[in-house]
């Protein structure tokens, strides 16, 4: 026996990477392995995709496809999907009808498309830890390809003020051509890779690990500041909650100090420039304080999804400057804007619903670890909208629908942030 690989409690073959469960023969079994490898050949044809002329086109065309054959093997999941899934569902859906039909504008469904990837571990069940493992890999890759890219001139110039010391560098924006939506793109992939280090040995370990660096160093490249802090608070609740303690917080809060001396000058000035207000910092800003003091009336049913919505009905109330928004650089305020109220706080449950609810007891350390990669985006979508783009979309409303699935049949619902756990139903009959 290799070392490093521990046989399984009852004797059979030792855990591969992707952990399908394919030793029943079973022609019906043997089609669903084969079908749950599809969902982990999209998540790779993302950044491939995006690529292309028609990114979205593209990406959403694979989508579709794989929800075709998800509903024609495995129909019957839609019956099982949370009532929250479906509300929120019904929320795009009412938010693309009007611009579609009144201003004529396709763009109103991107949001609605991007919301099926939610459906994805429903119709076509995958490994919630291989989508871990794999999801920490593609991010060291692409980590390394966003080195590369600054090594060879490829920085994007136009994400940054002139006036900082590395302007001339730019920020890396491999496959997606914009920093932003490269940093929200691997920000799941620091979860996955810290995951499996605590799963793996041997050589497998070393690899993670490299995994983990180059993840960390493209996060790094993009200079997208909300993208740090996400990481960062991602990661340490993950440890932090894996150990039931707060010493990684309280590690990482002694070592900041030195952090700064150590971090080149390039990113701390960019960390300080939120003090001073740049220009990234005050158009967010000047943006928020017009969309929160518009007429009550927008935030009764929204305006609506697409960008003619958006231009027609807000860009007469927002602030002089602001000419050129398109979109709200922020996941909530973009429910509350285009959706309404009633669609931002079915998001806030849903979310709610999909972190604060008991860990499954036998996938506790998986779903704890997707968890963290979900709040990751979450925190993130704070400053940035994740809807606004397809790949972002697709991978925040993935994440979404992969921790639903994944819930405990417990219906209590208290803001335990994972510590509460499903009892075994003898504990209860004891208990009564």
């Amino acid at each position: 026996m290799k070392r490093g690989i521990p046989p399984k409690a009852d004797g059979g073959t030792p855990p591969s990477l992707l952990r399908f469960s394919t030793a029943n023969p079973d022609k019906t079994t043997r089609q669903k392995a084969t079908l749950s490898l599809l969902p982990f050949l999209f998540l790779f044809a993302i950044p491939s995709l995006s690529l292309l002329p028609h990114a979205s086109a593209c990406l959403l065309s694979l989508l579709l496809l794989l929800l075709a054959l998800g509903l024609f093997q495995n129909g019957k999941a839609l019956t099982h999907l949370p009532s929250s899934l479906w509300l929120l569902g019904g929320f795009f859906l009412l938010g693309a009808l009007s611009p579609l039909l009144l201003l004529e504008d396709a763009s109103a469904l991107l949001p609605l498309l991007c919301f099926l990837a939610a459906l994805l571990p429903f119709l076509l069940p995958h490994s919630p830890t291989a989508l871990l493992r794999l999801y920490g890999l593609l991010g060291g890759v692409l980590g390394v390809f966003a080195l590369l890219s600054l090594l060879t001139g490829g920085g994007a110039q136009g994400f940054i003020d002139a006036s900082h010391s590395y302007a001339a560098f730019g920020r890396s924006a491999v496959f997606f051509g914009n920093p932003n939506l490269l940093a929200a793109f691997l920000l799941p992939s620091v979860p996955g890779n810290l995951f499996a280090l605590s799963k793996e040995a041997g050589r497998w370990r070393l690899l993670f690990l490299l995994s983990l660096l180059f993840s960390l160093l493209g996060l790094a490249l993009t200079l997208c500041r909300g993208a740090w802090l996400a990481a960062a608070l991602g990661a340490l609740l993950f440890l932090s909650l894996r150990q039931k303690s707060l010493f990684p917080f309280a590690l990482a809060l002694s070592l900041l100090p030195a952090f700064f001396i150590v971090m080149p000058a390039a990113f701390t000035e960019r960390l300080l420039a939120i003090l001073r207000g740049d220009s990234s910092v005050s158009y967010r800003l000047t943006l928020w304080r017009s969309l929160l003091s518009l007429p009550p009336s927008f935030y009764l049913l929204g305006v609506g999804e697409g960008k003619r919505a958006f231009i027609r009905f807000l860009l007469p109330h927002l602030a002089a400057g602001l000419e050129r928004v398109e979109h709200t650089h922020s996941v909530f305020l973009h429910l509350l804007i285009t959706e309404g109220i009633g669609g931002l706080l079915t998001l806030l449950y849903t979310c709610a619903k999909a972190l604060l609810s008991p860990l499954p007891l036998a996938e506790r350390e998986t779903a704890l670890a997707l968890r963290c990669a979900l709040l990751s985006l979450l925190l993130f979508g704070l400053s940035d909208d994740l809807l606004y783009a397809t790949q972002t979309g697709v991978i925040f409303c993935w994440l979404l629908g992969v921790n639903l699935s994944l819930q405990s049949s417990l219906p209590s619902f208290f803001p335990s942030f994972f510590f509460f756990r499903r009892r075994p139903a003898k504990e209860k009959g004891r208990s009564r």
